[in-house]
C-alpha cells in the first residue's frame, strides 16, 4: 500500500476523527452521531479502524443486537458504516475490517451477521448471502382516518402500552428484534432522524395501532408499525395518513391478512416492493441449522431462506444500523 497501516479498535478520544471520516466518506455525520451518542451497546470496541499515521482512513463498526429467529432469541451482529476516505480506496482496506469484524462477531458467539449495502458482489465475495425484505407500496394520498378513531403523535407515556403492541405483533415473526426496556429508550433516539413521524391510534383512552415512518434510501417508509388484534382498521388508518402528498408510501411486509382487507376497504391497493439492501451472513452453521430444522451441512442459502427469507420474516427498518 505503500505508507503502513494500522488497524485496530477505537480509543476512546477518537470520535470526533471517526465522525470526520465517516462524513468524508457519506457527505453526513448526523446519523452516525445518533448511533455514537446514543445506542449504549456501542463502545469504542466496536468500532474497528485502519490507520496511517494516526488518523483513520477506513473503518468498521460491529452493532450487537438479539433477534428472534423461528421464535426463539439469537444472537446477532450487525456491520454499519463501513467507510474508506476518498483518497485510500481501492486499497483493500474495507475487505480487510468486514473480515475482522466477522472474525469479532464469531468470537462474542454471534451465530450471524447481518448488513444493509448496495454493493452486493463486494459483500458476496465475504460470505453474505442477499435476502430481499418483502414490502407493499400504498400511493392513495393521505387524508382523515376512515373510521374517524383519534390518531395523535406518540408521547413517552404511551411506550409501555406500544412495547405490548410490538411484542404481540411480532411474536410469530422471524428477525425481529428482541427489545427490553432500555433498547427502547435507546432506539428510539438513534433509530429515528429529524424527520421521522410516530403516530398512535386509540380508543377510549387505549393505545391500539401504531406507525412509526422515516425516509429511508430516499423513500418514505413505515419502518415500523404494530397492533392490537381486531384493530387492524385503525391500523390501516395509520398507514394511508402517512402517505405524503405525491409520493408513495413503503412498508414491510408481515403475515396480517386483516390488516390488506382493510386496506382494501379503504380503496387502497398494495402493491407489492422490496428492499434488496438486506445481506445475510452465516457465521455458526450447526447453530443456524439446528434452529431453521435442517442438516448441519445444510448450505447458507438454504438455512437463510428458511430463518429471515421467508413470508413471516421482518427486520423492521428501525432498527437498522
Amino acid at each position: 500500500m505503500g505508507r503502513e497501516i494500522e488497524f485496530r479498535s477505537m480509543h476512546g478520544g477518537e470520535r470526533e476523527a471517526v465522525l470526520g471520516l465517516l462524513e468524508a466518506a457519506f457527505d453526513t455525520r448526523e446519523v452516525f452521531e445518533r448511533y455514537f451518542a446514543h445506542d449504549p451497546a456501542l463502545q469504542p470496541r466496536d468500532t474497528l479502524l485502519a490507520l496511517e499515521a494516526g488518523r483513520p482512513v477506513a473503518c468498521v463498526q460491529v452493532f450487537s443486537r438479539d433477534v428472534r429467529l423461528r421464535r426463539q432469541a439469537a444472537p446477532l451482529g450487525g456491520i454499519g458504516s463501513v467507510a474508506t476516505h476518498p483518497d485510500w480506496r481501492g486499497r483493500g482496506l474495507a475487505t480487510r475490517l468486514v473480515g475482522d469484524a466477522l472474525a469479532a462477531i464469531r468470537a462474542r458467539g454471534r451465530p450471524i451477521a447481518l448488513l444493509f449495502t448496495t454493493r452486493f458482489a463486494f459483500y458476496e465475495r465475504l460470505g453474505f448471502r442477499q435476502i430481499s425484505q418483502r414490502m407493499f407500496r400504498l400511493r392513495e394520498p393521505g387524508g382523515a382516518p376512515a373510521d374517524g378513531a383519534p390518531a395523535r403523535d406518540f408521547r413517552a407515556a404511551d411506550l409501555p402500552r406500544v412495547r405490548e403492541l410490538y411484542d404481540l405483533y411480532c411474536e410469530g415473526l422471524s428477525g425481529c428484534s428482541v427489545r427490553d426496556a432500555a433498547y427502547w429508550d435507546a432506539q428510539l433516539r438513534f433509530g429515528a432522524s429529524p424527520r421521522a413521524r410516530f403516530r398512535v391510534a386509540e380508543r377510549d383512552g387505549q393505545v391500539l395501532a401504531y406507525a412509526r415512518c422515516d425516509e429511508l434510501d430516499g423513500r418514505w417508509v413505515a419502518a415500523e408499525y404494530a397492533r392490537e388484534r381486531g384493530a387492524a382498521a385503525l391500523l390501516a388508518d395509520l398507514l394511508l395518513e402517512a402517505i405524503p402528498r405525491g409520493r408513495s408510501l413503503f412498508a414491510p411486509i408481515v403475515p396480517d391478512p386483516e390488516l390488506g382487507h382493510a386496506l382494501k376497504l379503504r380503496g387502497a391497493s398494495p402493491e407489492p416492493a422490496e428492499d434488496p439492501m438486506p445481506m445475510w451472513c452465516v457465521l455458526e452453521r450447526e447453530v443456524l441449522a439446528a434452529l431453521a430444522g435442517l442438516p448441519a451441512d445444510a448450505s447458507d442459502r438454504s438455512i437463510l431462506d428458511s430463518l429471515v427469507g421467508g413470508p413471516a420474516a421482518t427486520f423492521w427498518p428501525t432498527d437498522r444500523f
